[in-house]
Order: C-alpha cells, then sequence, then structure tokens
C-alpha cells in the first residue's frame, strides 16, 4: 500500500472535487480533530447505544464519495457527514499522556487519505450507527478502482498494521474474528506500526502511565 506525500493527495482531492462540481475538503490531513483515547470511544459507542442504537432514518447502505480525511479513522463525505470506523484505532494519546510525537498518527491518516480521498465508497452501518459526537459509524468499501471488491477498508489498514483493533459495545463477533485475525498477521509480519509503536503488553499488573494496550 502506498502512500502519498503530505499535502500532494489534499491538492489532488481538491482538484478532482472541484471539477465534479463537489465541495473542496475542508481541513484534510491536518490532525486538527483531538485525537481519541480507546476509553473515549468505547464510551461513545456505549452512549450511542444507551440513546436507542441505529437511526430510522438512515438507509443501512449507500454510495458517497470522501472529501476529507480527518484521522487514521474518521473522514468527512461531501454532503457534510462525518463517518467514523468502528472497533479500529490509529495511533493516539493516551488518556494521562498527550501525543507529542505526531508522525505516527499523521501516517495513518495518510494510509487511510490514500486509500478513500476523493473516492466513491459504500458505507455500511453499524448496528449503533452513531457515535455521541453524531458521526456515522460504519464500515467503508471502495467501489472504484483497481481494489474495487476487495475487502474493506478497516480490514486493509488493520492488515497493513496502520490501525489496532478495539472491539466496542454491539460488536457482531464475525467482524471482530475477521478484524483481529487481520491484527494478528500484521503483528506477526511486523508490518506497519507493528515494527515500534504497537504493541502486546503481558497480562499482568502494570504501573506505568499508558492506560492502554498498544
Amino acid at each position: 500500500m502506498t502512500r502519498p506525500r503530505a499535502g500532494t493527495a489534499t491538492l489532488l482531492a481538491t482538484a478532482a472535487l472541484l471539477a465534479a462540481g463537489a465541495p473542496a475538503p475542508a481541513q484534510p490531513l491536518d490532525g486538527t480533530e483531538a485525537p481519541e483515547t480507546a476509553g473515549e470511544a468505547a464510551g461513545e459507542a456505549a452512549d450511542a447505544d444507551a440513546l436507542g442504537g441505529a437511526d430510522q432514518g438512515l438507509p443501512q447502505s449507500a454510495l458517497a464519495l470522501v472529501s476529507a480525511v480527518y484521522s487514521g479513522h474518521s473522514l468527512r463525505l461531501v454532503d457534510g457527514r462525518e463517518v467514523v470506523l468502528p472497533h479500529v484505532m490509529p495511533p493516539g494519546a493516551d488518556r494521562y499522556r498527550p501525543l507529542e510525537d505526531r508522525r505516527f498518527d499523521r501516517r495513518a491518516t495518510e494510509a487511510l487519505a490514500d486509500l478513500v480521498l476523493a473516492r466513491q465508497v459504500r458505507i455500511d452501518l453499524a448496528p449503533i450507527a452513531r457515535d455521541r459526537r453524531g458521526r456515522l459509524r460504519a464500515r467503508l468499501a471502495l467501489v472504484e478502482g483497481a481494489v474495487a471488491g476487495a475487502e474493506d477498508v478497516a480490514l486493509t489498514l488493520v492488515r497493513h498494521g496502520m490501525l489496532r483493533v478495539m472491539p466496542e459495545p454491539g460488536a457482531e463477533p464475525g467482524r471482530i474474528a475477521a478484524l483481529l485475525a487481520a491484527e494478528d498477521d500484521a503483528r506477526t509480519a511486523r508490518r506497519g506500526f507493528w515494527r515500534r509503536y504497537f504493541k502486546v503488553r503481558r497480562a499482568e499488573p502494570y504501573d506505568g502511565e499508558t492506560d492502554r494496550f498498544q
């Protein structure tokens, strides 16, 4: 999986969207969205579940064009709706420690942009359709280009070591099994962030500053 140089993908995507008459991307690839912690993402899914789960007025599947990418697992569509990939997380800050080195989360953002920015995707809503920020929780798959019809976007990024798996409330067992298998493949081959950033800690008391497994 190739990765664009910072700024190049943004300019190309902007030109393509303007030529098609669609709004230009707003702040893609700039990291302005505050990084989520694992606890925040799980809490958002739980809050959405408590509020009633999936929106009745939303179609379960739809096609849309991606106009901006905010992080390794969140993006915006040309109609203004924001989408987050559930059950996965890019590198980010821990609850008690800010992320000082932005290279890792930016690389994850670029990896997602390389796949979907200015491209049409198929969106399949999760059973819990929104998080507490109002973003759509959905699986994404490309519907055009050389990799059309291949596995979905999250699986591709997990298999390349760009994201790690973090099951959230309402997860389908088969979906989590597929993601964990892809993560195991990436970890075994030491792809992407499994070379130096992601790691699995032994199941024993840990008194360090971090509060999550990565």
